[in-house]
C-alpha cells in the first residue's frame, strides 16, 4: 500500500513515532512517504526517508518563555484559516499519487485532506488521550478541566480518523473510552531497546528540557554539586547558551542515548516519548513540566502515578531541598517498566488495512 505519514514539527516524540513505526510498514511491503516541517525533518532525513514540506502549527509561549494554552488556542484557528488552501492542493495531490491510507500525527492539514480525497484516515499521536480517554482515579477535578483544554486544543488539529492509536506509557487500557481506539505502548528507538540504566554512581545529572528551565538553573546546578555532579544539558527547543562552569550543553545526536543510560538522573519536561524511553531502561527520572504545558502536567502525574521511578515537582517548586527529597524516595531503577508499542501499532494498521480494502 502507498502511505502518506504527516507529523508536526515541534519537539521529537513526533518523529520518534515516526522513524520507530515506519520499518515495521516498510516490512509489510507498504511505501512511505512523510510530510512534516522544522524539527521532525532531519530525524527522517537520517533514516533515508522521503520527506515532503508540510507546516504544522506551534506552541505559543508568553514573555516568561512558558507555553501559554490561552494564546495557543487562538492561534491555532488563525494558523489554519490563513493554511486552509492547502488543503484541496494536499487533496489533488493524494488524489493523483493514488495513496491508499494517511497516517496523522497531531497535524491539521493532511488529515483533513485526506478526508476530502476520501482516502482512510490513521490518527496516531500520544495527544489523542485527552479526546479518546478518561482520567484514572488518582487525577482531580483539575486536571480533568485541565483535559478539557487540552481536548479542545485537540480537536482544531485532528479530525476523526477511522481508527485512532494513542501512544502512551501507560499500562491501563481500561482507559479508553471511543470506539476505534487502541492504546499501545509508547514508541522506543532502536538505540534504547533492550537498554539498561547504569548510572548510579555517575557523575552527570542529564536535563533534557526547553529554555524555560532556566529560570531554575541555580537551584538544578546546587542540586547537581550536592550529589557530586556536573550537568548535561539537552535543550529541547531553540539552540542555547548557558554560562556555568558545572554545565555543559550538548547538540543533540546519538551522544543522547548513552547519556540517557549513564546518567545519575534524568530532568526533563514530561514529553510522552522521553517517558516512554527512560522508563524502558529504568532511568530515575525528575519530571517538571512546563508552566501552562498541559499535556506535560498531564504526563507527569500519570507517570508519577504509575512507575516508581519517576517524581514529579512543578516548576514553581523546585529547590534543591524538594530534589533531594524526591529523589531519595525514587525505586525500581534498571526495571523495564514499558515496552515498545511499535510492532503492535503496524499490525493494527495492517489488519485495518486488509479490513477496509476487502470488504
Amino acid at each position: 500500500m502507498n502511505i502518506a505519514y504527516g507529523l508536526a514539527g515541534e519537539g521529537r516524540g513526533h518523529s520518534t513515532r515516526a522513524v520507530t513505526l515506519a520499518p515495521h510498514l516498510l516490512m509489510a511491503g507498504h511505501k512511505i512517504t512523510f510530510f512534516t516541517c522544522c524539527q521532525a525533518v532531519e530525524p527522517l532525513l537520517e533514516e533515508g526517508y522521503i520527506v515532503n514540506q508540510l507546516p504544522t502549527p506551534r506552541i505559543q509561549y508568553d514573555n516568561q518563555n512558558n507555553p501559554s494554552g490561552f494564546k495557543t488556542m487562538l492561534y491555532y484557528p488563525a494558523w489554519f484559516f490563513h493554511n486552509r488552501g492547502k488543503v484541496i492542493d494536499l487533496a489533488k495531490y493524494l488524489q493523483a499519487h493514488n495513496y491508499d491510507l494517511i497516517i496523522s500525527d497531531y497535524e491539521p492539514l493532511l488529515s483533513r485532506a485526506a478526508k476530502l480525497a476520501n482516502i482512510p484516515l490513521v490518527i496516531y499521536n500520544n495527544q489523542s488521550f485527552a479526546t479518546h480517554c478518561r482520567l484514572p482515579q488518582c487525577c482531580s477535578n483539575k486536571d480533568s478541566v485541565a483535559k478539557m483544554k487540552l481536548s479542545t486544543i485537540n480537536q482544531m488539529i485532528c479530525p476523526e480518523g477511522d481508527i485512532t492509536i494513542i501512544a502512551k506509557a501507560l499500562p491501563d487500557n481500561s482507559l479508553v473510552k471511543k470506539r476505534n481506539t487502541h492504546m499501545v505502548g509508547p514508541p522506543i528507538k532502536k538505540e534504547f531497546l533492550n537498554g539498561v540504566w547504569v548510572g548510579s554512581d555517575s557523575k552527570y545529572i542529564m536535563v533534557y528540557h526547553r529554555g524555560s528551565l532556566l529560570n531554575k538553573l541555580d537551584e538544578i546546578v546546587e542540586f547537581a554539586q550536592q550529589e557530586g555532579c556536573r550537568i548535561k544539558w539537552y535543550c529541547g527547543g531553540e539552540p542555547l547558551e548557558i554560562d556555568n562552569d558545572l554545565v555543559d550543553v550538548c547538540p543533540p545526536g546519538v551522544q543522547f542515548v548513552s547519556d540517557m543510560k549513564n546518567c545519575r538522573y534524568l530532568i526533563t519536561a514530561a514529553g510522552a516519548s522521553t517517558i516512554g524511553e527512560a522508563c524502558h531502561i529504568g532511568a530515575p527520572i525528575i519530571l517538571i513540566p512546563e508552566k501552562g504545558q498541559i499535556e506535560g502536567e498531564l504526563n507527569s502525574k500519570l507517570t508519577s502515578f504509575y512507575y516508581p521511578n519517576v517524581c514529579t515537582i512543578p516548576m514553581s517548586e523546585v529547590t534543591v531541598d524538594k530534589l533531594t527529597e524526591l529523589t531519595s524516595e525514587l525505586e525500581g531503577h534498571s526495571q523495564c517498566n514499558v515496552t515498545d508499542g511499535s510492532e503492535e501499532v503496524a499490525a493494527i494498521i495492517n489488519q485495518f488495512l486488509e479490513d477496509y480494502y476487502s470488504a
